[in-house]
């Protein structure tokens, strides 16, 4: 599913987004929904249990908006439109009937079925700078009096336990320049939360013991399979260089694998990289591609 953005004619400071699928195997595509006066997204696309696709927009009319793309009939729905007055939600799938979104001070479970939000945490006397769906489970990222910890839900929003992070080493992966920007979002892949920092950089966090696992990796970026709850393996690059990184959990310690991407025997640099499905396959949009 791509998206392509032209300028609106009735707003300038808005675009006109058209979403279109190809068939990998064919090269075959067919437009599946226009979204009209889009101004900001979180960049979230989720493929869902149901067979929908989830996106996050504010557009012209609405303040950040969850919307469902129908792929068979083409229709873009309003499903959901944030209390926050910040731009941006992100996505996740908690189980086969939820998917989890968190917005600026609220945490919300959107159900498939029944079409209904039930808000599971909130910012009260904490801030909660993000939260991920993993496994049945909701991490939230929070962030109190300078320091940040990491509760993790049940599905019906009861603390289940706490994970006390460094705070001190995750201050200085969120600094630059001598300023703190702090922390934007968190994914959860098996026994690792990677936290994506206003600064440019991803911290990965033991789950265990709340432990820094390894360096901080400046200017990557991380793609997750969102639409599968029990694989949720990161894909980290840099945009324009020529290889992807694979990190696995290996006897505590976080290991780490090095993958060119090349064809024809020549480097390709890498715009965009995400595992296929089987996650089994990497696929990647090189910055010469249109």
């Amino acid at each position: 599913l791509c998206v392509k953005e032209t300028a609106s004619n009735e707003n300038p400071d808005a675009s006109d987004n058209e979403f279109f699928s190809i068939d990998i195997d064919s090269g075959e595509s067919r437009v599946v929904g226009t979204l009209y006066g889009a101004r900001t997204s979180s960049g979230d696309i989720l493929l869902s249990p149901d067979g929908n696709v989830y996106l996050t927009y504010q557009t012209v009319e609405k303040s950040a908006t969850l919307y469902k793309l129908d792929l068979e009939n083409g229709s873009i729905t309003p499903v959901y439109e944030s209390v926050s007055s910040l731009p941006f939600q992100f996505l996740s799938v908690l189980d086969d009937e939820n998917l989890v979104l968190f917005e600026p001070d609220n945490v919300v479970l959107y159900n498939l079925l029944s079409e209904q939000t039930d808000t599971v945490a909130r910012d009260d006397a904490d801030e909660i700078c993000s939260a991920y769906a993993y496994n049945g489970r909701i991490y939230c990222l929070m962030y109190t009096d300078g320091e940040y910890r990491i509760d993790v839900l049940k599905a019906d929003g009861t603390l289940d336990e706490t994970i006390p992070l460094d705070s001190e080493k995750l201050r200085e992966a969120s600094s630059a320049n001598g300023n703190q920007y702090g922390i934007l979002r968190m994914y959860v892949s098996y026994g690792t939360a990677w936290l994506k920092t206003l600064a440019d950089t991803v911290v990965p966090i033991s789950l265990s013991d709340g432990s820094q696992q390894g360096e901080a990796l400046d200017g990557y970026r991380i793609s997750h399979v969102l639409s599968q709850t029990d694989k949720s393996g990161a894909v980290l690059y840099r945009t324009h260089s020529s290889e992807v990184s694979l990190f696995s959990e290996v006897n505590g310690k976080l290991s780490r694998c090095d993958l060119p991407a090349e064809k024809d025997g020549k480097a390709v640099s890498i715009r965009y990289a995400f595992f296929g499905n089987n996650q089994r396959e990497i696929v990647v949009m090189p910055d010469d591609s249109d």
